[in-house]
C-alpha cells in the first residue's frame, strides 16, 4: 500500500536553517511530518501547493534511487533474475493480469469448453483472404469451434474480385483497401443481430477499419461495438494515435462495451524503449482500453519475434480467457479471446441447403447454354478476367437457384454440417505438421522443412 505524504508549502523566516544544505537564505519550505524547513530547491518533489523534502523522501522510499543493477545485487546468487526480467515486469504492470497460451488446434479441440456459453472474437491476418480462405477453414474443422467472430485483417480485396471468400453460416462484412496491401473483413456469425457503424471508421488514410454494433442480452442491455483495424506500417503513430483515442472517447461517451482486434503494427514489447509506443499504450490504458495479447504474435526467419496483432476491450472479469494459436495462416498467428457477454441472437438460426429433388437437369443445362451464349465472353467490354469470372459467378448462381432453390436443412442435416470432411490421414498428417511448427516457433528447435512439405500435400 502506498501512502500519500502531503506537505504544506508555506514562506519561512530568513534566519532559519534549511534542513538539507545548512544555509539560511533563500524561499523555504516546511514539512509536516518532520516540522524542517528546506529550500524549493533541494525539495524531491514539488506539485502545486505540496512538496517532498529529501530527508522524508529516503526514509518512505528507501528503493526511490535505486538502480535496476544495484536491486539485482540485493537478492542471493540464487535466484534466476536478470536485467531484462525488469522490463518484462514493467510491460505486464503496463497489461491486464491475462494469461496468453500459444494453442495448436488440437490443444484448442481439446479445450473446447473453454468457448461454452461465451461471446467468442478470433483475429486471423491472412496476408490474402482469397488465397488463403482455405486455411481459415481447416483451421475452425480441426478445432470444432464456431465463434461469434472473426476478424481478417490484410484481405487484399478488390471491389471486383470479392466471390468465393464467404465461410459458411457467416456474413461477411469488409472494408477494402485503396492499395496493393491492407484491408478488413469480419465475418459474423448468422445468429448475430448486428448493424455496421460506419461514423467510427478512422478518418485518416493508411489504416482500414470496420466496426458493427451488436446488441447485448444482458440485463444491463449495454451494446457491444465489435471492430478490426489494421494499420499500414509507418514510423509515425501519432496520427493513428489521436484517431483511435478519438473514437475510444465515443464508445465510452455511448457507455458500450467494445472488442477490437487487428494488426496495428506496434510492437507492444518495445514498450519500454519506445517512447511513441508507450506513448500509445498509455493512452489508451487512460480512457480504460486494454490490450488482451502479451506475447509475441510474429515470428520472422528475418525478423525478431514481434507482437503487432492485438485484442482491445474495456470488458474486464475473471472469466475472459485469451490465446495465440499455432497456425501458420501467414507469419502472424492467430489471437483470440472469449467473453462473458451474452449478444442478443435472432431467431434460432436453420441453415438452408439446395433442394435437389425436383431438378429438370435438360432445362438447367438449356437455360446456361442460353445465358453462356449471351454472356459473350469474346466481346466483353471489359478485359479484366476477374469481372469476367464474376459475371459468370452471379450468373450461374442465378439459374441454379431458379431450377434448384434453397429450403430448410433438416435436423438430420444440420448435424451432418459439424462432420468434418476431412479424412482421419489428413487430420494425423496436419497434427504432425502443427507439431513441428510448434517445437520451430516456441523451443526454437530446427525443422526439417521437406517433411513438412510432404505433410502439406
Amino acid at each position: 500500500m502506498f501512502v500519500m505524504v502531503l506537505y504544506h508549502l508555506t514562506q519561512m523566516a530568513v534566519n532559519d536553517q534549511c534542513a538539507v544544505c545548512n544555509l539560511h537564505t533563500g524561499c523555504k519550505m516546511i514539512c509536516t511530518i518532520c516540522k524542517n524547513w528546506t529550500h524549493s530547491r533541494c525539495c524531491y518533489v514539488t506539485y502545486d501547493n505540496f512538496a517532498m523534502c529529501l530527508p522524508c523522501n529516503h526514509n518512505c522510499f528507501p528503493f526511490s534511487e535505486i538502480s535496476n543493477i544495484e536491486l539485482l545485487d540485493l537478492f542471493p546468487s540464487t535466484t534466476k533474475i536478470t536485467p531484462t526480467t525488469f522490463n518484462e515486469i514493467s510491460f505486464s504492470l503496463a497489461e491486464p493480469h491475462v494469461h496468453n497460451d500459444y494453442l495448436t488446434p488440437s490443444e484448442i479441440n481439446s479445450a473446447n469448453s473453454m468457448f461454452l456459453n461465451k461471446l467468442s472474437y478470433f483475429h486471423f491476418n491472412v496476408r490474402n483472404l482469397a488465397k488463403n480462405k482455405h486455411k481459415i477453414d481447416t483451421f475452425f474443422l480441426m478445432c470444432n469451434v464456431s465463434p461469434d467472430f472473426i476478424a481478417i485483417s490484410e484481405t487484399k480485396l478488390k471491389s471486383k474480385c470479392c466471390t468465393n471468400i464467404q465461410i459458411p453460416n457467416y456474413n461477411f462484412v469488409h472494408v477494402d483497401s485503396l492499395t496493393n496491401a491492407g484491408g478488413v473483413g469480419l465475418n459474423l456469425n448468422k445468429k448475430l443481430q448486428y448493424t455496421v457503424r460506419q461514423d467510427l471508421e478512422l478518418p485518416m488514410d493508411g489504416c482500414e477499419s470496420l466496426f458493427t454494433e451488436v446488441k447485448s442480452n444482458d440485463v444491463s442491455g449495454k451494446k457491444c461495438i465489435v471492430g478490426v483495424i489494421y494499420r499500414h506500417p509507418s514510423p509515425n503513430s501519432q496520427a493513428f494515435q489521436l484517431a483511435f483515442t478519438n473514437i475510444l472517447e465515443i464508445m465510452h461517451s455511448e457507455k458500450s462495451n467494445y472488442i477490437i482486434g487487428g494488426n496495428i503494427n506496434l510492437n507492444y514489447l518495445k514498450y519500454q524503449i519506445d517512447t511513441h509506443i508507450a506513448d500509445y499504450v498509455n493512452s489508451i490504458l487512460s480512457l480504460g482500453c486494454i490490450s488482451l495479447i502479451n506475447k509475441p504474435t510474429r515470428f520472422s526467419s528475418t525478423h525478431q519475434p514481434s507482437l503487432l496483432d492485438h485484442i482491445y476491450t474495456n470488458i474486464i472479469d475473471d472469466n475472459t480467457t485469451t490465446g495465440i494459436a499455432l497456425y501458420d495462416t501467414s507469419d502472424h498467428l492467430p489471437t483470440f479471446a472469449n467473453f462473458n457477454f451474452h449478444p442478443k441472437c435472432a431467431k434460432k438460426y436453420r441453415p438452408k441447403i439446395l433442394c435437389l429433388k425436383n431438378v429438370d437437369l435438360p432445362s438447367f443445362l438449356e437455360d446456361l447454354n442460353t445465358a453462356l451464349f449471351d454472356l459473350d465472353f469474346h466481346n466483353q467490354n471489359n478485359s479484366d478476367i476477374n469481372i469476367t469470372c464474376n459475371n459468370f459467378i452471379l450468373m450461374f448462381n442465378n439459374i441454379l437457384d431458379q431450377h434448384a432453390p434453397l429450403r430448410f436443412a433438416s435436423r438430420k442435416e444440420t448435424r451432418s454440417f459439424h462432420k468434418p470432411w476431412l479424412a482421419k490421414g489428413l487430420l494425423t498428417s496436419i497434427s504432425k505438421k502443427n507439431a513441428l511448427y510448434k517445437k520451430n516457433v516456441i523451443n526454437k528447435q530446427p525443422i526439417n522443412f521437406s517433411q513438412v512439405q510432404i505433410l502439406q500435400k
